[in-house]
């Protein structure tokens, strides 16, 4: 038998007999192989061996695994950052673990018993006017960014420039630089800025403040870009990875201009549940606990800081805790009830029940003494706000009133210290209720105004002289509310250091927002870890593992 082909007749081979296979039993054979993807696995095998038998071909290079670090230090934070670009308003944990880390300021703050003073970081020197209405800024020469692109004057005017047009992105930040007209370079290496008032103030506010690099922000805004994420920046340590809800790593970068950090590594781990934090630290899988709850201090931490298994660190935080009032609320808008309600507040119980004491009184102003339940309710009574009946709740304009109270989920704290105020406004005849509201859309609804009372804890960076009021004031009251015409000139003559007894008379007389206290923050770590203590933070450059 045979089969046809082009006319002519051929043998029909038996597959099941040896020998030589025909031109289309190879064909067939090699497209199974493509097929079944059999090709792709044989292929660094088959590169291999065309580097030996073709000259000059050189097998495909494997990408080397970075070494392991030579030292590494686990530490735990209770909450995942929401972003890592320190120019935008504080993260908390994003700004201490970025800025002066990945990132670096122009100059650094140095706190001493006469006074305080700067060394250069990325400006190598500077000049301050005599008049203080300007300042020179020579930069650093070999610094190159962790992409290998060197640092220029640009990456600083743009970097300033982009903190100057955030007013509605980051109000906060830009509060820094509310004195600076106008960033002039004056060379690759050179800047200039023109000054609005004579301060000082303005070396603070640098110290404060990181450079960026101006390739990664081509349009000239700091929101919405890959480079929050993943900062590439000047310092000693730059990132190299972050897992969403678990960790994010700091590496030493081996092209940093200055002396490296005492430790290779940094390795940061998420845990929002506090007593996951315990025990990693307890289980030896972390060195570190960079901000504990105070309901563990008494039989958790104590104990074991007696026993010498764990040691403990307070440092006061950049942080006032504070009650803000609805300046668009016809009732809390009066200054009289805002008194009144503030008075009834026993400032120092509600630290030693919320925080154990652990805290300062002491928030920028004297607060007005303490009223009684009687003196509270005359006060009441004369702005119209009176009970129906002995013990009933108040009424305002025929129907009682009720209050909410906002305050950020998930901060216990926070909500110990709302219950406290609910029981203390009872008594006088004020129900309040507490809800508790996710960050994010806490802070969109007191732009709003839609919300009656709130508890905050208002953070800044850097100098307790940088703490700025003001952008919390706007949250509470309306450009057009006649608070703003005694307050406004006494905050900028207080921001450049004018006596700061006018403004304290004036906010004594409106209460615009009640400080009641300014907390200090709890760390423990293992006995072997150093962290060396700066003004309101540890020096995470400087903390490394003694040798045992």
């Amino acid at each position: 038998m045979g089969q046809a082909s082009k006319g002519k007749w051929a043998p029909m081979r038996d597959p099941t007999q040896a020998g030589p296979p025909g031109r289309s039993d190879r064909l067939r054979a090699l497209q199974h192989l493509v097929y079944s993807g059999a090709v792709l696995r044989l292929f660094p095998m088959l590169a291999v061996c065309l580097a030996l038998l073709v000259p000059g071909t050189a097998p495909l290079a494997q990408p080397k695994p970075e070494p392991a670090p030579a030292s590494s230090i686990r530490l735990v934070i209770d909450g995942e950052p929401a972003h890592l670009n320190p120019l935008l308003d504080p993260d908390l944990w994003g700004h201490r673990l970025t800025h002066d880390l990945v990132c670096e300021p122009l100059l650094r703050r140095l706190d001493s018993p006469q006074g305080p003073r700067y060394e250069g970081v990325l400006a190598e020197r500077f000049r301050l006017d005599r008049d203080g209405r300007g300042l020179d800024l020579w930069l650093r020469k070999g610094v190159r960014f962790h992409d290998g692109r060197p640092l220029s004057a640009y990456d600083v005017q743009l970097s300033l420039q982009m903190v100057l047009a955030s007013e509605h992105s980051a109000p906060q930040t830009r509060g820094l630089l509310r004195d600076v007209a106008r960033v002039v370079m004056t060379g690759r290496d050179s800047l200039h800025l023109d000054l609005r008032r004579g301060s000082g103030q303005i070396l603070d506010a640098l110290a404060e403040l990181s450079i960026v690099p101006a390739a990664h922000f081509p349009d000239g805004r700091l929101t919405q870009k890959p480079w929050n994420r993943k900062p590439v920046c000047t310092g000693p340590y730059r990132l190299v990875e972050w897992k969403r809800g678990s960790h994010l790593t700091l590496r030493q970068f081996a092209g940093y201009w200055g002396p490296p950090p005492r430790t290779e590594e940094l390795r940061i781990l998420f845990a929002p549940d506090a007593a996951r934090g315990l025990q990693l630290l307890r289980n030896g899988q972390a060195e570190g606990l960079l901000r504990v709850p105070l309901r563990y201090l008494p039989d958790l931490i104590q104990p074991a800081v007696e026993r010498g298994r764990w040691h403990k660190l307070e440092l006061p935080a950049s942080q006032l805790v504070a009650l803000v009032w609805n300046g668009r609320h016809p009732l809390l808008g009066q200054a009289g009830v805002r008194r009144a309600l503030a008075g009834l507040l026993d400032r120092g119980k509600l630290l030693r029940d919320a925080r154990l004491g652990l805290g300062s009184l002491e928030v920028l102003w004297p607060a007005q003494g303490k009223l009684s339940l009687d003196e509270a309710g005359v006060q009441l009574d004369a702005v119209q706000l009176t009970r129906a009946a002995p013990g009933s709740l108040r009424l305002w304009q025929g129907r009682p009133l009720a209050l909410k109270l906002l305050l950020p989920q998930g901060s216990a704290e926070l909500l110990d210290l709302a219950t406290r105020i609910i029981e203390t406004l009872t008594p006088v005849g004020i129900k309040v209720e507490a809800e508790p509201v996710e960050l994010s859309a806490l802070l969109g609804r007191l732009r709003r105004g839609a919300f009656d009372l709130a508890l905050t804890g208002w953070g800044w960076t850097g100098s307790d002289r940088l703490f700025d009021p003001e952008p919390l004031l706007h949250l509470a009251y309306p450009d057009s509310h006649p608070l703003w015409q005694t307050l406004t000139g006494k905050l900028a003559e207080w921001h450049h250091g004018a006596d700061p007894q006018p403004l304290g008379e004036v906010w004594q007389r409106e209460e615009p927002l009640t400080l009641l206290y300014r907390p200090r923050q709890l760390l423990v770590h293992q006995p072997g870890l150093r962290l060396p203590p700066r003004a309101d933070f540890v020096d995470l450059r400087t903390t490394h593992l003694t040798t045992p």
